[in-house]
């Protein structure tokens, strides 16, 4: 009788080895993505946190400065911003509906199109 040898299966065909590597690689291809989406993420949000704390520090530096007068002193604001913060500028100040309540526009010249307003109330 012939013997016939039957070759049993000890490891994985090159093939296999090719799938599961090239498998392997786009499963790091797409953490790797997800991890630079995460980082971009997370220098936005450290460079919007920045500028809100400026505006925030501006605001509070221009109350302070008016001191509770029932008039909003454009004359004030812009001694101020030119002292303390030379890159924003008085756009213009508004009066609101209520009395004493004041609307100050500022704007950022180093961005363009970056203004926004601080309210005021005079007391």
């Amino acid at each position: 009788m012939n013997k016939i040898r039957v070759m049993s299966e000890k490891g994985f065909t090159l093939l296999e080895g090719i799938v599961a590597i090239a498998i392997t690689s786009a499963g790091m291809l797409l953490l790797l993505s997800f991890l630079g989406l995460l980082l971009e993420s997370q220098f936005r949000s450290a460079i919007v946190f920045e500028e809100a704390m400026e505006i925030n520090s501006l605001s509070d530096g221009i109350r302070k400065e008016l001191d509770g007068q029932r008039i909003a002193d454009q004359d004030k604001i812009v001694r101020f911003l030119e002292m303390e913060y030379p890159d924003y500028k008085l756009v213009g100040i508004g009066i609101a509906d209520a009395e004493n309540y004041w609307i100050i526009e500022v704007e950022d010249q180093r961005k363009t199109e970056n203004h926004f307003f601080i309210n005021y109330y005079g007391s």
